[in-house]
């Protein structure tokens, strides 16, 4: 009989399935919605929704019975619990686990993954740093070029709309401890505002 899937999967991998199903609860899945939907201001009908749009069957009477703190709460099926987390964008695991256990898996993790974490982010920003300085030095030639003036008017029709949306920020946001950048903006608008504001420096 040839080996399965199943069969060749690294001894850890078995090792964290089986932890994993021996600490997880759907008890614990039952607090982390409570704190995550009242975090986001979900009601459970919206929540709900959410899950059904997932492509699981789950009326709202379902995530009351989950929810409910006292008597013996509602069964959660796997189907369930996977359209959880990706409905919440959080790891299944942050779901299922305690939260001093998950906690401590993810220093584990982060532990691990620090300093790859660190390269990908100076080569990014190395990477943001020289397409702006391109940009600017782009900006900075002359404008007799016909070639490139189609570039150079989307790249100031790009700056004019990072301008409107800071003028429409409310002043309110200049109080005295106010943060100095625009509540807004997404980080797309915040690269356009940045690239925006060296620009006008060096007008």
């Amino acid at each position: 009989m040839g080996m399965t899937d199943a069969d060749e999967l690294p001894n850890d991998v078995w090792a964290r399935i089986n932890w994993l199903s021996s600490t997880g609860s759907e008890a614990n899945i039952a607090r982390r919605l409570r704190l995550v939907l009242a975090e986001r201001g979900w009601s459970q009908d919206a929540f709900a929704a959410k899950v059904r749009a997932e492509g699981v069957r789950f009326p709202q009477s379902a995530i009351s019975k989950i929810l409910k703190p006292q008597g013996e709460p509602r069964a959660i099926t796997v189907d369930e619990a996977c359209a959880f987390a990706r409905v919440l964008d959080i790891p299944l695991a942050e779901l299922v686990l305690p939260d001093d256990v998950y906690q401590l898996a993810q220093v584990v993790h982060d532990m691990r993954m620090l300093s790859k974490l660190y390269t990908d982010w100076r080569t990014a920003n190395d990477d943001y740093q020289n397409a702006r300085s391109r940009l600017l030095a782009f900006l900075a030639q002359p404008e007799d070029e016909e070639q490139s003036s189609g570039a150079r008017q989307a790249i100031l029709h790009r700056l004019e709309q990072a301008r409107t949306a800071r003028d429409r920020v409310p002043d309110s946001q200049d109080a005295e401890g106010a943060s100095d950048v625009p509540r807004f903006a997404a980080p797309a608008d915040m690269a356009w505002l940045e690239l925006l504001e060296e620009w006008e420096r060096r007008q």
